[in-house]
């Protein structure tokens, strides 16, 4: 997944006194303990088209509609309602594509774009739409899959994820990471980042009072 999702703020409290946290690479050979904490675990998990390649034929459209469409299925049946920004956003993982000077309001580019593929997908030329939007979306769905998660939210995660590995949040990260634990459950493996749009600004985190709560994650 290539998100520049530093922009987040999922476990940043703002404070010197915060546990240092020094996050391994997916797939370190050493042990690393990191404190933070464990927010939800995943639940079910719906594969995504890579279309990094882009928009090929009217099967791709399809099938990048689809998907889209299944997002906002999955995020209208939480029990708590989300604005339509929220889902656009969730969509692209939070960070969209843009240039200097051609910024438009992100409904607008998702709405552009969503046009263009139901017009190629009845049988219409192709032709790419002005917004940044399909590459943002591209981007984001890199190595990633679709995921609801306990507690009732839905994000991306890496394409490796199961069910039941655990999302957890760790002192001065930007994101989330799904950790799964090993055979001996005593250390865990780290999978990678996700995305879940309720947890990246660092409220849903300090409300888990974690200077208090906090686990050490032995990661290796």
């Amino acid at each position: 997944m290539t998100h520049k999702w530093y922009r987040h703020k999922a476990g940043q409290l703002g404070e010197a006194t915060d546990p240092e946290c020094d996050i391994p690479e997916e797939g370190t050979s050493y042990t690393v303990r990191v404190p933070g904490v464990c927010m939800s675990t995943i639940d079910r998990i719906y594969p995504l088209p890579d279309i990094r390649a882009g928009i090929r034929d009217e099967a791709t459209a399809g099938e990048i509609l689809q998907a889209i469409s299944l997002c906002r299925s999955l995020c209208d049946q939480l029990d708590r309602q989300i604005k339509r920004e929220e889902y656009i956003l969730t969509l692209i993982g939070g960070v969209i594509a843009r240039r200097p000077g051609l910024e438009r309001p992100i409904k607008d580019e998702y709405e552009e774009m969503i046009q263009c593929l139901q017009s190629f997908r009845r049988g219409d030329p192709f032709h790419t739409p002005n917004t940044h939007f399909l590459q943002s979306l591209a981007d984001a769905w890199k190595g990633a899959c679709l995921f609801t998660a306990l507690g009732g939210y839905v994000g991306f995660g890496p394409r490796t994820i199961q069910h039941g590995d655990k999302i957890c949040i760790f002192f001065r990260a930007a994101t989330p990471f799904v950790l799964r634990s090993k055979e001996n459950r005593d250390t865990n493996e780290m999978l990678g980042p996700a995305y879940i749009h309720a947890f990246m600004d660092g409220k849903a985190f300090k409300a888990k009072n974690p200077r208090e709560t906090y686990d050490m994650f032995a990661i290796s």
